[in-house]
């Protein structure tokens, strides 16, 4: 139940602030009474209203899972951060330069998402979002609250990690980062239960973002 809730708060804070962005943008015309169905919200406005939607949503999901008790279900090997970390966040990024390249070569549609981003790189409250705000955010709905309730389902470690990497995909909206979403979801799950929280995917993801929407291929 708290996993499907957390996945469709997320997707309601999308529409939410597609919602906001829209009106914000085009207030002149709602103000004088004309029709903006159609129209298109600008790209840091959006930005700017899913921030503070699922900032608030953070601090709910936070709340509801700050108590539960650590998962480690994949390896009983002992952990070592920083060996760990540099294998997790280089297999994070090849993946990503690789759908990335793939995307390039190919000449696939990503849905505007790569023009969208672009519009956001020149505003401070979009980086956070997609660095900061957007990972944890992501990565408490589709690790803490998804991926763990499939796994204390009783389902297999393999089956869990792919149907949760499976609804990250969907979750963004098109096939070209609905791919790479999902072929970097199998790790952030592996490493979601080789920790039991969020210690290691976490940051992997804020790492991720962040030098991707530096080197301009944000997935």
């Amino acid at each position: 139940m708290r996993a499907w809730a957390a996945f469709l708060l997320l997707l309601l804070a999308q529409i939410v602030a597609g919602a906001i962005a829209l009106l914000t943008t085009h207030w002149p015309l709602v103000e004088t009474g004309n029709q903006i169905a159609g129209l298109a919200p600008d790209a840091v406005h959006y930005g700017i209203a899913l921030l503070g939607c699922e900032s608030v949503l953070v601090l709910g999901l936070w709340l509801w899972t700050r108590r539960d008790v650590p998962l480690r279900l994949w390896t009983d090997k002992p952990f070592r951060p920083a060996a760990e970390f540099g294998v997790a966040l280089a297999l994070t990024l090849g993946l990503n330069f690789l759908f990335s390249s793939m995307a390039d070569a190919f000449g696939w549609d990503d849905g505007g998402a790569g023009a969208l981003f672009e519009q956001m790189r020149g505003s401070l409250p979009c980086w956070l979002l997609l660095c900061v705000v957007g990972p944890l955010c992501e990565e408490l709905v589709m690790r803490s609250c998804v991926l763990r309730a499939l796994v204390e389902r009783g389902l297999p470690v393999w089956l869990s990690v792919g149907l949760s990497a499976l609804l990250f995909g969907l979750l963004h909206g098109n096939v070209v980062q609905g791919v790479a979403a999902f072929a970097i979801g199998i790790p952030f799950g592996l490493m979601y239960l080789r920790t039991g929280d969020l210690r290691l995917c976490l940051p992997v993801h804020i790492l991720n973002n962040t030098l991707a929407l530096l080197f301009e291929g944000f997935r």
